[in-house]
Parts: C-alpha cells; sequence; structure tokens
C-alpha cells in the first residue's frame, strides 16, 4: 500500500506541474476549475467546482460527478458529510462502521462485530465474529440457523451438519482415514439433544440401528473373541459366551472357537468336547429347567428343535434301555 501510495502522489505530482492553460473562474455558483486545450478549442472535461458546501470533480464536463466530498445528498434525500469516490488509499482508516458490498457478497462492519453474507440459490450463509457477545464470538449461520458456533453453557464449539474431508485425527484417540474406516481408542457414546443448550450423555448407543457391509468385533485382550457377520447373513461367533449377571457372572453358556460347549445347568458345568459326546460320558439336565437366575420363566427343550439330534436321541435311549 505505501509503494502504490508514494508512487501514485508522486506520479500526480509531476503531472500538475506541468499542467498548463489552467483557468479559475468565480461566480455567483462558487469556484469553477478548468483547463484550456489548444489543440481541441475547447475546455477539457475534466473539472473542478468548490462552493461553501463541498468540492466536486467531474470527468465529462458535469453531466455526471466523479467526486465529492463535503455535504453530500443520499438517493432518499438525507444530507451527510462524507467522501464519495471510487477509490480511497490510505494507510490507517479509522472509524465505526464499515459496509463493503460486491458481487461475492455483503461485508459490515457495526455494533454487532462483523458479518459477511451472500445469497446463492435460494439459501442464504453468514459469517460471524463478535467479541463483546460470547455467545456470538464466531458463528456461520444458513438461512438465519448456527451451524458453527460457540456454546456458551458448555463452553464446547458446536458444529451442526455434515464434515467432508480426506482424513481425521482427533487427539491421536480418533482415526478416520480416506477409505472411511474410523478406530478408537476410546468410548463411543450415544448423546441426545434435550433442548437447544442441554444434552444427555449415555454410555451405549441405542435408538437406531447400525447399518454396514460388514462388522467386526474383536476385544482389546489377550483372550480370543470375535465376531463378524458373514455375506450370508449369519453371525460367526470366536467364541460365543452368554452371561446374564450384572457383573458378568456367567450362568449361561459357552460355545468356545477350541471345540467344547460348556453351560452350568448340562453336563454338571463339565464342558462337552468331542471326546465326551462319543463315549456318551455328559448328561443333559431335567427337560424344564433355567439357564439362568434371571431368566423369566421357565421352559424346555425339543430335539426336533435342533436339525440333526433326532437320530442321536434314539441311540441315547438305546443305551439308557439297555443299562436298565
Amino acid at each position: 500500500v505505501r509503494e502504490f501510495m508514494n508512487g501514485s502522489l508522486k506520479a500526480t505530482l509531476n503531472s500538475f506541474q506541468t499542467n498548463d492553460n489552467q483557468e479559475m473562474i468565480y461566480d455567483e455558483f462558487g469556484l469553477h476549475g478548468r483547463k484550456w486545450l489548444t489543440d481541441q478549442n475547447k475546455y477539457d472535461d475534466r473539472q473542478l467546482w468548490i462552493n461553501n458546501n463541498g468540492i466536486l470533480l467531474t470527468s465529462d464536463g458535469w453531466k455526471t460527478a466523479s467526486m465529492g466530498l463535503g455535504l453530500l445528498t443520499a438517493p432518499d434525500g438525507s444530507k451527510y458529510y462524507g467522501l464519495n469516490t471510487e477509490v480511497i488509499v490510505g494507510s490507517l482508516l479509522l472509524g465505526g462502521k464499515l459496509n463493503i458490498t460486491n458481487s461475492s457478497g455483503t461485508y459490515l462492519i457495526d455494533n454487532n462485530g462483523f458479518t459477511a453474507n451472500a445469497t446463492v440459490g435460494v439459501n442464504t450463509y453468514s459469517v460471524g465474529i463478535n467479541p463483546s457477545t460470547p455467545s456470538d464470538i464466531i458463528n456461520v449461520k444458513v438461512n438465519g440457523v448456527n451451524k458453527f458456533y460457540l456454546d456458551t453453557i458448555s463452553n464446547d464449539l458446536v458444529f451442526r451438519g455434515k464434515i467432508t474431508g480426506g482424513s481425521m485425527n482427533i487427539n491421536n484417540k480418533l482415526y478416520i482415514n480416506e477409505l472411511g474406516n474410523l478406530t478408537s481408542y476410546g468410548t463411543i457414546a450415544s448423546i441426545g439433544m434435550i433442548d437447544g443448550t442441554t444434552y444427555s450423555y449415555k454410555t451405549e448407543i441405542d435408538g437406531g440401528k447400525l447399518t454396514t457391509a460388514s462388522l467386526y468385533v474383536r476385544p482389546l485382550s489377550t483372550i480370543t473373541g470375535e465376531f463378524s457377520p458373514n455375506s450370508s447373513g449369519y453371525v460367526q461367533l470366536n467364541p460365543l459366551q452368554i452371561s446374564t449377571t450384572p457383573n458378568g457372572a456367567i450362568t449361561g453358556f459357552i460355545a468356545d472357537i477350541f471345540g467344547y460347549v460348556t453351560c452350568n445347568f448340562i453336563n454338571g458345568g463339565t464342558p462337552i468336547t468331542a471326546a465326551n459326546y462319543d463315549s456318551g460320558t455328559y448328561a443333559f439336565p431335567p427337560s424344564v429347567h433355567y439357564h439362568s437366575e434371571y431368566a423369566l420363566s421357565s421352559h424346555s427343550h425339543s430335539i426336533s428343535d435342533v436339525s440333526g439330534l433326532s437320530s442321536i436321541l434314539s441311540s441315547l435311549e438305546s443305551r439308557i434301555s439297555a443299562l436298565e
């Protein structure tokens, strides 16, 4: 800016020093400044006019005014003191308000801080900064609705909408790569909005559904255990453990990947393996029993419930008859 200012002032001074044939005329309308063009036998269209209220410059022989300084008249007829021109150059601009409008939008500085807005299609987008009002210290709005702002109650920076980007790393705890894979080393919780300023924090994700092409779950421990649904819709378990007590005590059964089934109420809690199954050294519980101390009601199992066990039952009955 300084280089432009100095160069502009120097060039203008040089043109003034060589600008001859000047005329200054006083009449009842003020002071008129103009230049006689000898080669064209007429006055230059660029002229000056000064009266008690201000200064005007023209570039077209007073068909229009190119610059006004002093008491100016607005289109609505109101009066104001100011400067109206195409270009203002300076190193310091002091004032209480600033309004800039161009093809990209409107930029306003006033008692509400700084606001930039534009209408694109049917939507109006705005960005605001207001240091004196914490709730509006920074905000991004679409049609007047906050999408990005500071919540002054929780002191949280709130974003509403969709984030689009290549990847994300939050405090080296949550990663989302460019393929959309998410890795979390913390708790993923469900957060429900109660009203505009209050949130309900939960310890589980509920109230909806998880839709995905594939799901793979593995515990972060040395114990082997994982599950994932396959393309046929079946869940592959490795292993399956059912426990129903709040503290995790096992009162149901375990189906382990190494080839045994354990249930506290089947075979006295001793695992059923391929070896003792073939030898018949296991015992089923009564037909009516509980699988858990937390079960709501008793129930019975029919061998027809499990495909392929009819022949096994017949074999067991034959062995029992032989023992009798």
